[in-house]
């Protein structure tokens, strides 16, 4: 009898133990958040300008390094039969082999030169299509970030930045955005939603974000979405400045 009675208040104790995840603190409240690009359309365009201007100085200098080759091949051409022709005993050519000698070591020293240029101009070339690439990812360094009475700066350059959603009844939330002198603002609308997830915590997430108004910004993009909800970390906006 006395092992029953032990019995029953290991199963007593054990049933009205209190439910692990009960214990588990207040419900973690989870930010959403938006990604933002920035695409600054100014230096996209100066770099456009840059690469143009070099790859028509690269297209110019390779047809000169082509008709010097032309030049050196025929100048090579006309000293072989002149050789020839001294070698068979014709003296009156020497004068002749002497100027040809002369001009294809002149031709040699272009082409050397064309070569060493061109080779600059191609770095040159890629250095910009790297700029380039850059500044259409939205590479770049943005000095401040606010969002109602806080902010938020940046040290490094980034290029996606993941701007956080007030979790407000109103579902509204209206950056201003600070990168060297430009000023800009951008307000998103969107629907909060709780769920809970693998480990039972409860978490607030956004959908249907989309962007309401914007200031100082060339044009804003449409969201890219993962779904057609447009959730927050599924949810990409370019913004283009000049």
């Amino acid at each position: 009898m006395r092992g029953l009675s032990i019995i029953f208040i290991i199963w007593l104790a054990f049933c009205t133990a209190c439910d692990p995840c009960e214990n588990c603190g207040e419900p973690l409240i989870y930010e959403p958040t938006v990604e933002l690009v920035f695409i600054n359309k100014d230096t996209l365009q100066k770099l456009e300008d840059e690469l143009g201007v070099f790859s028509d100085s690269l297209d110019s200098n390779e047809d000169k390094e082509g008709l010097a080759q032309d030049e050196l091949d025929s100048l090579e051409a006309r000293l072989i039969v002149v050789n020839d022709s001294i070698e068979n005993g014709n003296n009156s050519y020497q004068e002749e082999k002497e100027e040809l000698e002369t001009l294809i070591s002149d031709y040699l020293d272009s082409l050397v030169y064309y070569d060493a240029l061109l080779t600059q101009i191609d770095s040159v070339i890629d250095y910009l299509n790297t700029q380039k690439s850059y500044v259409n990812k939205g590479l770049l360094r943005i000095d401040t970030l606010f969002i109602n009475d806080q902010y938020l700066t940046y040290e490094d350059s980034f290029e996606t930045y993941d701007a956080p959603l007030l979790m407000n009844e109103e579902s509204f939330t209206q950056f201003e955005i600070v990168i060297g002198n430009f000023r800009g603002e951008i307000a998103f609308d969107y629907d909060l939603e709780e769920f809970v997830d693998a480990t039972r915590e409860i978490k607030l997430r956004a959908f249907n974000i989309h962007p309401v108004n914007s200031f100082g910004f060339d044009s804003v993009g449409e969201p890219i979405c993962v779904t057609d909800q447009c959730r927050d970390d599924e949810t990409t906006v370019y913004l283009y400045f000049e």
